[in-house]
């Protein structure tokens, strides 16, 4: 059972992605954008890869308005060293990488120009992979689209328009069950007409469940049968609900005790799971430790100097607690670590606690900063501890000296998360 996630790295240097307005992507624009992201998409996928991680999902926007019929910009063959590189890299890592068009690529919409522009989108999602060159288990993932009035006629159109796509692009692609209209039975049915794999999503699942009463594991099983040899191994999609957002956002982080019950109710364990969560590789290399605990204990060690500076604004003794765990690790230490590390920081953080954290920090690199910049740190602490700026804020101006100043300790931490 493989973990990953999807598109943003955080707390890694360099992994950002740039965006352009759409007026603005001339040429030269779209070179340096592009040229930039994919940079940083070597950077992300060093990371994965240096951490175990085995799966990871490619933003769409790594080359800007590469499917738009406009623009003339000849990416391929401007990057293709690149392009090369990262291919290399993701063939020689074992990792599998795959795509998701966003809400706009609809097949089976009834308008002519949606569908064109859609499968445009799905051409350059095709060609980015191809471009990568990386076998066919590398997959973009598609949801069918609406209803428009009428499901069944939609779900025709869906099933007329993929046959006629290119093989190409029907190489790639694998079907997602949806929130709103589309049940994992319907998305079953039309696999079968279509020939497509299946992605199980199961917050979607819930909050859109088929009247059919089967358990998750159930239908996981069902989409198997969907998954051919040349398509990799099969694949879902896990989140899980944020109790304070509307349905189907994605939680800030994956909670461990409630994805551990999931995993372990599975009837199929050769599975590729990819998180949907806000936290993103966090949450995954949470899950990936707690499933198969490391057997180097230096590597919980370096999670632990992540997570420390959040855990010391919140409570001082804790720290000394989970140094003394880590001490005489186990089998078990991991599942008890990210315990105790989800209910500290369910707390809030503590002002003066806070304060003291924030001090610390700025006397890494105290030194190097300028007289103003003191000043404006000091300054920034007496409004946060008169309650006239917020802790986010305090943390960004940290952060902003942090990068200026290559405080690796810092930037690399889960403190600004």
């Amino acid at each position: 059972m493989a973990i990953g996630y999807a598109c943003q790295t955080l707390a890694v240097p360099k992994t950002d992605l740039k965006h352009c307005l759409l007026k603005n992507a001339d040429e030269s624009t779209l070179l340096q954008v592009g040229a930039y992201n994919l940079e940083h998409l070597k950077n992300a996928i060093t990371y994965a890869i240096s951490q175990g991680i085995q799966i990871f999902r490619i933003s769409s926007d790594i080359i800007p308005f590469a499917s738009k019929s406009e623009i003339k910009f000849p990416w391929e063959s401007r990057f293709s060293e690149k392009l090369n590189l990262i291919g290399k890299l993701i063939n020689s890592g074992g990792l599998r990488v795959s795509m998701h068009p966003g809400q706009y690529t609809v097949l089976n919409s009834p308008h002519p120009a949606v569908v064109e522009n859609s499968i445009a989108d799905l051409a350059y999602h095709t060609k980015f992979l191809d471009s990568l060159s990386l076998g066919s288990n590398h997959k973009v993932i598609l949801h069918i689209g609406g209803i428009y009035g009428d499901k069944s006629e939609a779900t025709k159109r869906f099933c007329q328009q993929y046959r006629q796509l290119d093989q190409t692009i029907k190489n790639r692609l694998v079907l997602e069950n949806d929130d709103k209209n589309y049940t994992i039975a319907q998305v079953l049915d039309i696999a079968k007409e279509t020939g497509a794999p299946v992605v199980f999503d199961n917050l979607h699942h819930e909050l859109n469940p088929s009247p059919l009463l089967r358990t998750d594991a159930q239908w996981i099983a069902e989409c198997k049968k969907t998954w051919k040899s040349q398509d990799g191994r099969q694949k879902i999609h896990y989140s899980q609900q944020d109790s304070e957002k509307k349905k189907g956002s994605h939680s800030a982080t994956i909670s461990l005790d409630p994805f551990l019950d999931y995993v372990s109710k599975l009837e199929i364990q050769d599975l590729d799971i990819m998180l949907e969560v806000k936290d993103k590789n966090i949450s995954a290399l949470k899950c990936m430790y707690c499933l198969y605990p490391p057997q180097d204990k230096s590597i919980l060690w370096r999670e632990w100097e992540r997570y420390r500076y959040l855990v010391s604004e919140r409570n001082l003794f804790s720290i000394f607690e989970i140094q003394d765990l880590l001490g005489v690790q186990d089998n078990t230490t991991s599942v008890t670590f990210y315990r105790m590390l989800e209910n500290i920081l369910r707390q809030e953080p503590e002002r003066e606690q806070s304060i003291t954290t924030a001090k610390e920090l700025f006397n890494l690199f105290a030194d190097q900063t300028t007289a103003q910049e003191k000043t404006r740190f000091q300054r920034a602490l007496h409004r946060y501890r008169e309650a006239e700026i917020s802790l986010p804020s305090l943390k960004k101006q940290i952060k902003n000296l942090c990068e200026k100043y290559s405080v690796e300790e810092v930037t690399t931490s889960y403190y600004f998360q």
